[in-house]
């Protein structure tokens, strides 16, 4: 949970949650976090697999225009040995 004023004078808050699930064998952390910046409410949730040094997240989100925005990452990470 994080209250603030925002940089235009406005309150704003933020609350994250999550719950890890075993989906297919593979723990899959979910998160869902509410953000309020005055009147403008946006919903958003992704969840996260790890394949070796890939990791895809998927992910969307839900605002005020009753649209949903779907995101989605790929990284890999690596280093020298």
């Amino acid at each position: 949970v994080s209250p603030r004023t925002g940089a235009t004078g406005t309150p704003e808050v933020s609350i994250t949650g999550g719950k890890s699930l075993n989906i297919l064998g593979r723990r899959t952390p979910l998160l869902f976090t509410y953000h309020r910046a005055g009147a403008l409410v946006t919903w958003t949730g992704k969840a996260e697999w790890r394949f070796g040094n890939y990791v895809l997240q998927f992910g969307g989100s839900l605002g005020d225009a009753n649209e949903v925005n779907l995101t989605g990452e790929i990284r890999h990470t690596w280093s020298p040995q």
